[in-house]
C-alpha cells in the first residue's frame, strides 16, 4: 500500500539546529560557572600572593677624614665620649721534635711574688737587684726596679699598696726551687721600713736546674719557634673577630699582642730522644660601637645643620678606612682608661631608618602615596616599589607583606 505523502518541510524544521548568536541555555551555564570559577581562582590568588618589595635609599654623604680622635673605656666614658672596650683571649701552640743534642746548662729558678707597703702611704721605688730572702736565707732578686704603691683606705681599713713582680734565684740551682713562702727585704734591715715591706709568693718559684740536658740545634729550635709564634698568631686573630659582640667594630690596628718567650727546649732526663717547645700568646683587641663610632666620627666633620642629635649612622665602607692608635706602643689595653687614634680615608656615612616604622606607615596605602608616607623619614631620599601582583594599585594591609630592602650605598 502506498505511503501517505508527508507535509513539506516538517521534518526540516524538527531537526533543524538553534540560529547562530542564540546561545543555548545549558552553554550560558557553563561559561557562567567558568568566569565565576576564575574570578575565585584570581581573587584567591591575589589575596594569597600580596606582597611589596620597597627598595630604599636612604641618606648618604662621603666627606674625607685625616684627623686624631680620643675615646675613653666604656665603663669611664660620659655621655659624649667615644667608647671602647677590650677582648682578651690567650692560646699556646706545642711542637715536640727529635732531640740531637746533649749539653751543659745551669738555669735560675723563678717565679712570682706580691711586694706589700705597710710603712706608710707613700710609695717607695725597689731599685734593680733588690733581694728578697726566705726564712731558709735563700736570696732572690728583682731584674728591673719597681715601684711599690703605699697604703691605701678602703671602708676605713687602711691596706697595705702592692704590686706583683717576678724574681730570680741568687744562683743557678735546684735548691732554690720552692712553693709559696714568705720574703724579707734584706736591704731595709734596721730600718723601721724592714718590719713593714715584704713579700709573699704568688706561684711556686721553679726552673732551677745545673746538669746535662738533651736539646737541639739552635737553628732548629729557632725555626719551630717562628712556625709556633706565627700558629698562635693566627689563632688568636680569628678568635678575636669571631667573638666582637653583634654592632661592634674591631680594626685590624686595633689588636696588641704579646708573646712570651718559648720554653727552653731542653730535657732533663738524657734518655728521652724528643723535646718540646711550647708558645704562649696573649691578644688585646680594642673594639668600639659601630654606630656610635659613626655619629661620633660624623659630628666631628659635619655641621650642625647636617646631623642631629638622634640620627643613626653606619659607615658603608668601613674596612677600607685607615686605622692607628698613636703611640701604641706606650698603651696597655688592658689597664689604661683613654685611648687616642687617628682615622684617614673617605667614609662613606648612611643614614639609618627604622624598618619596622615604614612598614607601618605604607599598610593599606595606595601606591602613589609613596613620597608622601617616606617624606616623614628625613634619612630616606627615595624609593622604588615592585608589587604582587603587579596590578594591585596599593600596599597590602598587613604590614608583614610588605619587605623592605636597602639599596647599595655606592
Amino acid at each position: 500500500m502506498p505511503e501517505a505523502p508527508r507535509a513539506p518541510g516538517l521534518f526540516r524544521r524538527m531537526v533543524q539546529p538553534p540560529r547562530p548568536g542564540k546561545p543555548s541555555y545549558s552553554r550560558m551555564l557553563l561559561w557562567g560557572t567558568v568566569c565565576a570559577a576564575l574570578a575565585l581562582l584570581i581573587g584567591s590568588f591575589s589575596t594569597l600572593f600580596e606582597g611589596a618589595t620597597v627598595t630604599i635609599t636612604p641618606r648618604a654623604k662621603t666627606i674625607p677624614v685625616d684627623t686624631t680622635f680620643s675615646a675613653r673605656r666604656a665603663s669611664a666614658a660620659g655621655d659624649t665620649d667615644l667608647s671602647f672596650d677590650v677582648i682578651e683571649l690567650k692560646t699556646s701552640a706545642k711542637r715536640e721534635i727529635p732531640a740531637t743534642e746533649v749539653k751543659q746548662v745551669e738555669r735560675r729558678a723563678s717565679g712570682q711574688i706580691v711586694i706589700y707597703n705597710n710603712y706608710n702611704k707613700f710609695s717607695q721605688r725597689l731599685i734593680k737587684n733588690t733581694r728578697f730572702e726566705t726564712p731558709d736565707g735563700l736570696i732572690y732578686r728583682i731584674y728591673e726596679s719597681v715601684v711599690v704603691p703605699g697604703q691605701k683606705v678602703e671602708n676605713g681599713k687602711t691596706l697595705p699598696g702592692s704590686i706583683e713582680v717576678t724574681v730570680y734565684a741568687d744562683a743557678p740551682g735546684e735548691k732554690y726551687n720552692t712553693g709559696l713562702v714568705d720574703f724579707t727585704v734584706p736591704g731595709f734591715k734596721g730600718t723601721p721600713r724592714f718590719a713593714s715591706f715584704y713579700a709573699r709568693g704568688k706561684t711556686p718559684i721553679a726552673g732551677g736546674f745545673v746538669g746535662v740536658v738533651k736539646t737541639v740545634s739552635q737553628a732548629e729550635r729557632k725555626r719551630v719557634e717562628e712556625e709556633l709564634r706565627q700558629e698562635v698568631t693566627q689563632q688568636l686573630l680569628a678568635a678575636a673577630h669571631a667573638q666582637v659582640p653583634a654592632g661592634m667594630t674591631l680594626f685590624d690596628n686595633g689588636v696588641f699582642m704579646k708573646h712570651e718567650s718559648p720554653s727552653d727546649a731542653e730535657q732533663e732526663d738524657i734518655a728521652q730522644k724528643t723535646v718540646t717547645i711550647e708558645q704562649k700568646a696573649a691578644l688585646s683587641a680594642v673594639i668600639f660601637p659601630a654606630r656610635a663610632f659613626a655619629y661620633f666620627v660624623a659630628r666631628k666633620l659635619l655641621s650642625e645643620t647636617e646631623i642631629a642629635a638622634g640620627d643613626i649612622l653606619e659607615i658603608a665602607n668601613i674596612d677600607e678606612l685607615t686605622f692607628a692608635i698613636a703611640e701604641k706602643e706606650k698603651v696597655d689595653p688592658s689597664k689604661d682608661t683613654t685611648l687616642r687614634f687617628s682615622l684617614r680615608g673617605n667614609p662613606t656615612f648612611v643614614w639609618q631608618f627604622d624598618e619596622a616604622a615604614v612598614r607601618q606607615k605604607l599598610a593599606g596605602k595606595r601606591k602613589d602615596e609613596l613620597s608622601s608616607v617616606l617624606s616623614q623619614f628625613a634619612s630616606i631620599t627615595k624609593a622604588e616599589v615592585a608589587a604582587r601582583p603587579f596590578w594591585k594599585a596599593s600596599f597590602p594591609d598587613n604590614a608583614s607583606d610588605i619587605t623592605i630592602e636597602q639599596a647599595v650605598t655606592k
